[in-house]
């Protein structure tokens, strides 16, 4: 009984430590984003196509119509400024309590970072080779200061002129992580940072009631 116990122990904290990949392609075309943990792949965007339905028989949905009844939907009612002014209080709350420790726990990883600048022109070739240079150097400083950011042993990072096309061509491919206990102790302060709110607003709406009743 104790080494199935240390056995489910065990496996829970091997799952607790697991980590979570979101994969950021990007070859020219569309791009492209799936989620990884451990062999499982999940594509998010672009949404896989959805199957065909089968045609049902167009005399069944037809006595189906029929037999519906139309009820009267009530307009949804106009928010006051006090609701409005909660809800964006309640959302930055939320955010204010999980931003710090969320992207300092948030690794980054530069897989492939690879910019070909050209264009018609040779002035705004170079106009736009110094941009871009200094947009990638700013785009990695900033994931470096905010979040842990790494490079993997293959990494390919390079901006560069080719003058044999006339377009710009971009390949990028970023690596988010993080492991499930950290995005459990995220969800964690974020449900404690809503209660709090919801039930600070409800006493401050009792209190508004019991005040009118005087």
């Amino acid at each position: 009984m104790i080494y199935v116990f240390l056995a489910l122990v065990l496996a829970v904290v091997l799952l607790l430590f697991l980590s979570v990949h979101i994969h950021v392609l990007y070859e020219g075309g569309a791009p492209t984003v799936f989620l990884r943990v451990l062999c499982f792949k999940k594509i998010l965007y672009p949404a896989p196509p959805n199957l065909d339905k089968p045609k049902k028989d167009k005399k069944k949905e037809k006595k189906k119509k029929k037999k519906v009844k139309v009820t009267e939907v009530e307009p949804p009612k106009k928010k006051s400024l006090s609701d409005i002014r909660d809800s964006v209080h309640l959302i930055l709350t939320i955010l204010n309590s999980i931003k710090d420790k969320f992207f300092s726990t948030l690794r980054v990883t530069a897989a492939k970072i690879y910019i070909s600048v050209d264009s018609d022109n040779a002035t705004k070739t170079a106009l736009l080779y110094g941009g871009i240079c200094q947009g990638v150097s700013y785009l990695l400083e900033f994931l470096d200061n905010i979040t842990q950011l790494k490079t993997v042993k293959n990494t390919h990072i390079h901006v560069g002129c080719d003058f044999s096309v006339q377009e710009t061509t971009a390949e990028v491919h970023l690596i988010l992580s993080m492991r499930i206990y950290q995005l459990l102790g995220h969800a964690f302060r974020a449900v404690k940072a809503f209660i709090t709110v919801k039930l600070h607003n409800e006493f401050k709406n009792t209190k508004r009631t019991v005040k009118k009743h005087e």
